[in-house]
């Protein structure tokens, strides 16, 4: 069986290849995860006097077209096919985009199950996330169900993104992560990108996926009544997420992070989900920097960053001698970023005083584009000068690693990682001058 996937390089060049799943000697085949790709946005625009970086409105369906995004997602959804088995889950911030919606209530009116969690800010009578309820359910079945998590007050995002698919006919799971939503602007003029993969259900990374899937149904129906409550339930969810995790038989392990590695070794990836009263995800991204030994470098992009603790870890790192570059979104300059957002850098950040080496991507605030990537890669991490990203929903701030619902992912897959160094070279020959 094979599956078309486009694939983005930083020159430009779109390339449509066929890769044979689950074929023994893949190059990252060691464990059961056979398949790794990354694909990213293309936000190239012109307009006068403005960098190439800034886009508006009237360039998304170009935008669209020339990365191939939304139709990596059409093509991966286009793997549910059988309505007797077949199941598609869905667990995004925002849900906007006509093309991918289309797709999806195609699939609910042939019966195919869907599953969709979503922040409560998409809990309005014209989202397609209640569209999807109200006009894409099989004219035999209730097969399409959706949630809404997050809440104002307290302030916690349902900030996930990930998609599952599920045919039904195999043993392997069809799987999506991104940085960005399923949104116009996600897929088209926003900077961020996916990773495409696919998985044995058997594996430790779908087993964890599925915990989350079940936990945050959990998180809405602590007695599993089959109708969900107004509000979510953090604390119930974490508490499932932790149960599961166990009874599943995955690497976890609640008293230390040494699964990790473990999950590293067998299959190159490992999980990290909050929310997380522990701040565990924080922890395991300080260790992988502070193990980043002297000549090493770390690498990445990141929109939004308030963790002080991160910070001082890169700050570390500049002083053990590694080299250390972020790339920002300008909002942070010109103070259209969230609050506090300036006052951060300006303290932990800045060149001057953190020795990081700080580039910024010029996007269009009042258009609300963005630079929405959140990766690091980690060049030279312990002895063994491996090589590793840490990705995914979450931005570099409390909120996403202890009370948002959010996933994150520390891979160490040779390929994977090429593209991710693809990915920063491509966004930082755009840099602007700080």
């Amino acid at each position: 069986m094979k599956i078309k996937f486009e694939m983005v390089k930083a020159s430009l060049t779109v390339l449509f290849v066929s890769v044979n799943l689950g074929t023994p000697g893949l190059a990252n085949a060691e464990g059961p995860i056979p398949f790794f790709h990354l694909m990213h946005t293309l936000p190239e625009c012109s307009h006068s006097g403005k960098a190439s970086t800034w886009c508006d409105g009237s360039d998304k369906a170009r935008t669209a077209r020339s990365s191939g995004m939304e139709q990596a997602v059409v093509e991966l959804l286009d793997q549910a096919r059988d309505p007797r088995r077949a199941r598609v889950t869905i667990a995004y911030f925002s849900f906007s985009n006509k093309t991918v919606f289309q797709k999806l209530c195609a699939l609910g009116r042939t019966g195919i199950r869907i599953e969709g969690f979503f922040d409560s800010s998409e809990n309005r009578p014209e989202s397609y996330a209640t569209q999807l309820t109200h006009s894409c359910q099989s004219a035999n079945e209730n097969n399409v169900r959706i949630h809404f998590l997050g809440t104002k007050e307290p302030w916690r995002l349902h900030h996930n993104k990930f998609l599952l698919v599920d045919t039904g006919n195999d043993e392997l799971i069809r799987m999506g992560f991104s940085s960005g939503n399923l949104s116009d602007s996600g897929l088209s003029v926003h900077f961020d990108h996916w990773v495409f993969m696919e998985a044995k259900k058997s594996s430790n990374l779908i087993r964890q996926q599925f915990c989350v899937v079940k936990s945050l149904r959990r998180a809405l129906d602590p007695q599993s009544t089959g109708a969900d409550l107004a509000k979510d339930d953090p604390r119930v969810y974490r508490e499932s997420l932790n149960r599961c995790l166990v009874e599943s038989g995955s690497f976890w392990n609640s008293n230390n992070t040494a699964w990790i590695e473990t999950a590293l070794a067998k299959e190159k990836i490992a999980p990290l989900f909050a929310p997380d009263p522990s701040d565990s995800i924080a922890s395991v991204l300080i260790n992988q920097i502070n193990s980043v030994i002297p000549g090493g470098r770390i690498r990445g992009a990141i929109q939004h960053f308030l963790h002080q603790g991160i910070a001082q870890a890169l700050r570390n790192a500049v002083k053990r001698g590694v080299q250390v570059t972020l790339l920002m979104d300008d909002d942070v300059l010109v103070g259209a970023g969230v609050p506090g957002a300036r006052e951060f850098f300006d303290t932990w950040l800045d060149p001057k005083k953190s020795g990081i080496d700080i580039g910024f991507i010029q996007t269009n605030s009042d258009a609300k584009q963005m630079m929405h990537n959140k990766f690091l890669i980690l060049e030279g991490v312990g002895n063994s000068r491996i090589n590793r990203v840490f990705s995914g929903a979450g931005h570099f701030t409390k909120a996403a690693t202890k009370n948002n619902y959010e996933n994150f992912y520390l891979s160490q897959v040779a390929e994977l990682t090429s593209q991710y160094e693809k990915l920063f070279s491509y966004m930082n020959e755009r840099r602007m001058k700080y």
